[in-house]
């Protein structure tokens, strides 16, 4: 009896498979904001910078700690949506992974 992870095709299915995950989830990105969106941000996966924007409104507070504050939480906050649309994206793989085999 053969096991099938000593098969070379369910081996190179298998690592295709990692691939196309791998491709999958570096090509996420999610927006965050702050201030009601007086700052706002877009991350990949990867944590490159796809956007960034700093509102008029946000530039005239007035205030270096208080725009710094604005950029900081917006970041937070598309880190958090970031790693949220990962898990969705890992889950939605998984099933489908589960459901080829």
């Amino acid at each position: 009896m053969k096991l099938p992870f000593f098969d070379q095709n369910f081996t190179n299915r298998l690592k295709e498979m990692a691939e196309n995950v791998q491709k999958e989830l570096d090509s996420i990105s999610a927006s965050g904001a702050s201030g009601g969106d007086m700052v706002s941000i877009t991350l990949k996966a990867n944590g490159e910078v796809l956007d960034f924007n700093i509102s008029d409104e946000a530039y005239n507070l007035g205030s270096k700690e208080m725009l710094t504050t604005l950029i900081k939480a917006a970041i937070a906050d598309a880190m958090r949506n970031l790693e949220a649309a990962k898990k969705e994206k890992e889950f939605e793989l998984a099933t489908k992974a589960r459901d080829s085999f």
